[in-house]
This record gives structure tokens, C-alpha cells and sequence, in this order.
């Protein structure tokens, strides 16, 4: 009997598709197993909602997503600037001087111009 409904809901549902949320609705059976068991629960009507509950439109914008490469690489400081590790520490560091290797050591602060791409990147910082 409970096959009966939902298929009879499920064949209903396909013809409702471009009807407003918060539309009252009542359900007619398709079959007489269907009709018997809402004749025990006492009829059928459903609303369509969304899944927040909200009867109408949400207002809100979507998600923007974060660029994966700049999560890895950039950090933005507490006062906005962003924060980068300094290149060329990786490997052939026998090839340079300890001058080069100290001054190369840690992270460095980007330029604006820099900053502001990489901002763009990471809208959520």
C-alpha cells in the first residue's frame, strides 16, 4: 500500500515542477490500495518549502569559492596586508651565499599591486 502512494506522489511531483513555493496542494489517488490508505489517514495535502523552511525565494547570494592554490600559499595579516614564503629556498642553495640563504629565510609582506589579485583569490581571507 505505501508503494502505491509514493508512486502516485512521486508521478505527481514531476508535473509540479515550475510552481511557486508555499503552494497548497491536494493529493488525488491513483489507485484504490492509495485511496484506502488515506482514507485511514484522513486526506493528503503538503505545501512545497524549501529545505530551510523558508516558503519563498532565499535572498541571499551564493557561496563564492576560494582559489586552491592561494589558500596554500597566501595568508592575509591582521592589519589586510597578505603574507607570501619567499622564494628560491627550495634546492641549489650550495650555489648561494649565506647572505642570500639569511635574506631568503621565513616569509615577506606582497606588494599592493600583488595584493590585490591574490585578494580576489581569497574572498573569505
Amino acid at each position: 500500500m505505501f508503494f502505491a502512494l509514493t508512486r502516485g506522489i512521486r508521478s505527481l511531483w514531476q508535473g509540479i515542477d515550475p510552481v511557486a513555493p508555499g503552494t497548497l496542494f491536494a493529493y488525488k489517488p491513483r489507485s484504490s490500495e492509495a485511496a484506502g490508505l488515506m482514507a485511514c489517514l484522513g486526506g493528503f495535502l503538503f505545501a512545497l518549502v524549501f529545505e530551510d523552511g523558508a516558503l519563498g525565494p532565499r535572498s541571499e547570494m551564493p557561496k563564492l569559492k576560494t582559489k586552491s592554490g592561494a589558500k596554500k600559499r597566501f595568508k592575509i595579516t591582521a592589519s589586510g596586508k597578505v603574507k607570501a614564503g619567499v622564494a628560491g629556498k627550495r634546492h641549489r642553495l650550495i650555489s648561494h651565499n649565506a647572505k642570500y640563504i639569511r635574506t631568503h629565510r621565513g616569509t615577506k609582506v606582497m606588494s599592493d599591486s600583488d595584493a590585490k589579485a591574490i585578494k580576489s583569490w581569497l574572498p573569505y581571507g
